[in-house]
């Protein structure tokens, strides 16, 4: 079982905070609009509703990426401290495959990653698996 939740209000307050933080915007696309708090560590498995540098203010797709089957794309959230993050779109035919792959080439060998603008928030890494190309 995870950490205790914040009560509503409580939690309106922390909202409150993290959106204000991030200015109202996604913290990976930049997205006004819709927000929601993301839980990088879920508290079921440790995360807690207080830690302020592991919540990032995500719009509802970027949300949705979070927890995406691998093969279409994955957005990994890494906090980085002072409400930072780094974030990646990773790929594969799931987090094992990736998990084995970087861990044979013991680097990233084998995984490309996209350059992106400065401003963009965003490195995407694709890494390669042996089957079928996956279905959108």
């Amino acid at each position: 079982m995870g950490r205790p939740a914040a009560s509503l209000e409580e939690w309106a307050a922390i909202r409150r905070v993290v959106l204000h933080r991030a200015r109202w915007r996604c913290q990976v696309c930049g997205l006004g609009g819709a927000l929601e708090v993301h839980h990088v560590v879920k508290r079921a498995q440790g995360g807690s509703d207080f830690d302020l540098d592991r919540l990032v203010a995500l719009c509802l797709s970027c949300h949705a990426q979070t927890d995406a089957p691998y093969a279409r794309g994955r957005l990994v959230i890494t906090p980085v401290g002072d409400g930072r993050f780094t974030v990646e779109v990773t790929r594969g035919a799931n987090k094992w495959a990736i998990r084995t792959q970087l861990k044979a080439a013991d680097d990233t060998r084998g995984c490309n990653t996209v350059a992106l603008p400065p401003n963009h928030a965003i490195r995407v890494t694709s890494c390669a698996w042996k089957g079928p190309a996956p279905k959108n």
